[in-house]
């Protein structure tokens, strides 16, 4: 008997009265996982019953159940296929028993076919289904979209960037102005825009700036456009009808990238995340379940901020103001890791990035984005979410910042900074030591090579 309560005791009286020694007693298990590693099945003999979440229970853990046929435990049990069943009373019950002990060399196929049937009936994370639910009933007429533009210093740029929004052909949109603590005129420009919601805030970087946005944000839906980025005019209404066609968490576009010879790049063609998916496929629009995604984000993010829509109520997080560039990349794999979710790209090109030196990425020389995104950020996304990693996920991830403190290694050495080179070369080591090692045979055939 597992549990607690006023029942309890009464057992164990009524089993000492019985002069019982089979019988044990066992306190209540928080953990369900903990409860059914050491036991086989659940009997459950109700007389009457609603439906019962300890049955769900067993079978999510891939444990099939003896109960007897009261309330919806027929709707969860296929008699001598994924449990057994007998009628609610003693003999049935007896019935149930006898035949689940005669195929006890079958139990283990049975307890899968209980994990298939409860999967087919249950979705993983059922309580994730009920709140979009009710929270879509009630904003079922709320079709606004909230658009934060956060803004450092960019007069110059950001009345640009407002007017893409403005000029959007869908009209129901809020925008929010988050300007983090700019000593230019950046207010006098905004001024000229009555209908905005204008945020003065003291620097805090581009994270705290969107954080302090959402507060604001009366819309079911999304977006963030960095100040120096435009959108079409067609980018949300584009990207909502993908969102909402195929019900999905978040969506995000093709777009095209100035570099700093003034040449303009279609991102897509250079991204290598991306590369084996659009490799497969010549999809408008690609749909991206929640396995591909993990996969997708787990060493490197092809979504920047400006590229997104966002369902709200897939918002489980922020954008994590501790990072030098990832908080975009860390905010969505709180969605994707963190829950079970649904999203999509398209190949269409909904939008422009320019390259004005301020970039928080685009902006920056080869060995600062090696050090503060490839090292510094993703050690810290290695923590936050090594708990929800596979082991093949924390394999590949380990594998991938071994090989970035390398690279950092090296361009710390080749600055004849050899102290910090050594420091990266042994944490490289310690995260794979095959890395370490296929670098030191390298190193040293090169040494060999030169005298």
């Amino acid at each position: 008997f597992a549990g607690s309560g006023i029942d309890k005791q009464a057992l164990i009286e009524l089993s000492n009265f019985l002069k019982l020694d089979n019988v044990t007693f066992l306190d209540y298990v928080k953990k369900t996982e903990d409860l059914w590693e050491d036991h086989h099945a659940l009997i459950l003999p109700s007389r009457f019953e609603g439906l019962p979440l300890a049955i769900i229970e067993a079978m999510a853990q891939g444990r099939f159940a003896i109960a007897s046929k009261a309330g919806g435990n027929t709707e969860l049990i296929v008699d001598n296929e994924s449990g057994f069943l007998g009628d609610a009373n003693t003999k049935g019950m007896d019935e149930a028993l006898e035949k689940a002990y005669s195929r006890v060399k079958d139990w283990k196929e049975i307890s899968r076919n209980a994990f298939r049937q409860i999967q087919k009936l249950y979705p993983e994370k059922p309580e994730k289904n009920f709140a979009n639910t009710v929270h879509r009933s009630i904003y079922a007429s709320n079709k606004t979209i909230s658009v934060i533009i956060p803004t450092y210093n960019r007069a110059e740029l950001v009345n640009g960037a407002i007017q893409s929004v403005l000029n959007q052909t869908y009209k129901d949109v809020q925008l929010i102005i988050a300007d983090d603590g700019s000593t230019d005129n950046t207010e006098a420009v905004i001024a000229k825009y009555p209908s905005v919601t204008y945020l003065k805030l003291t620097h805090g970087g581009q994270a705290h700036a969107r954080n302090e946005g959402y507060k604001h944000i009366t819309g079911a839906y999304v977006a963030t456009l960095d100040s120096d980025d435009r959108w079409d005019p067609s980018f949300l209404e584009k990207s909502l009808n993908i969102l909402e066609e195929s019900n999905l968490d978040f969506v995000f576009s093709n777009w095209m990238q100035e570099t700093k010879d003034d040449i303009w790049i279609e991102r897509f063609k250079i991204c290598k995340v991306l590369e084996p998916i659009l490799s497969k496929t010549h999809d408008k629009v690609v749909e991206l379940n929640s396995q591909t995604l993990r996969a997708l984000y787990l060493t490197g993010c092809p979504s920047p901020s400006s590229s997104l829509l966002i369902r709200k109520s897939s918002f489980n997080t922020r954008w994590c103001s501790d990072y030098n560039i990832a908080d975009d990349w860390c905010m969505l794999m709180d969605i994707i890791f963190k829950q079970i979710s649904k999203a999509a790209f398209s190949r269409e090109i909904l939008w422009h990035k320019k390259i004005d030196g301020k970039n928080i990425y685009d902006g920056k020389i080869h060995k600062l984005i090696v050090k503060e995104l490839l090292v510094e950020d993703m050690s810290k996304l290695f923590l936050r979410f090594e708990s929800h990693f596979s082991e093949e996920e924390k394999h590949k991830l380990r594998l991938v910042l071994s090989q970035n403190y390398m690279q950092y290694s090296y361009l710390e050495f080749r600055d004849r900074k050899y102290f910090s080179s050594l420091e990266n070369f042994l944490r490289a080591t310690w995260y794979d030591k095959n890395v370490g090692i296929f670098a030191t045979k390298q190193f040293f055939r090169k040494l060999s090579v030169a005298f």
